[in-house]
């Protein structure tokens, strides 16, 4: 799909940056170098994901949790995982996702495998299992709330514009 260009002011500039560093923080646990936060923007203008105005009531509320820190982004993550999969946070995850993976040295996040023992590896299973759980339970508390204003607004500003 191409997006028609546009110019990415300095704040949004400094948003994309900001979003960058926010989401490689819960991705791969460290901080992106400046060319990961480059390509992020880049990418972010041609998918038509670099301006928050461009996304629905619910989307930017989305953007606005994740971008506080790596638990409200994991629970964001989350939530959107399940409900909202098409939205603008899922796409710029997977967008920085691909850039991480192939760019040194947070691909090695995306390439290492430790092998474990088999009771290590089911305990680990079973931690991680239980954190997507809280991580979709705290998603759901701030985010269907969200959600539902969102929807709230949404048609009482259409049914507004319709008289």
């Amino acid at each position: 799909m191409k997006h028609q260009a546009r110019l990415v002011s300095q704040n949004a500039q400094r948003v994309l940056e900001e979003e960058c560093s926010a989401f490689t923080a819960y991705l791969v646990g460290a901080a992106p170098s400046p060319y990961v936060k480059e390509q992020y923007t880049k990418a972010a203008c041609a998918h038509g994901l670099a301006f928050d105005e461009d996304f629905c009531c619910f989307d930017r509320a989305t953007l606005i949790l994740a971008r506080k820190g790596c638990m409200l982004a994991r629970w964001a993550d989350a939530y959107c995982a399940l409900f909202h999969r098409n939205g603008s946070l899922r796409r710029k995850l997977i967008v920085l996702a691909a850039i991480l993976e192939h760019v040194p040295p947070t691909n090695q996040a995306f390439d290492t495998v430790e092998p474990r023992h088999v009771v290590v590896a089911s305990l680990s299973l079973a931690a991680y299992g239980c954190m997507s759980a809280v991580s979709l339970l705290g998603g759901v508390l701030v985010l269907l709330p969200a959600s539902m204003l969102c929807w709230i607004a949404t048609r009482s500003g259409s049914s507004m514009r319709a008289r």
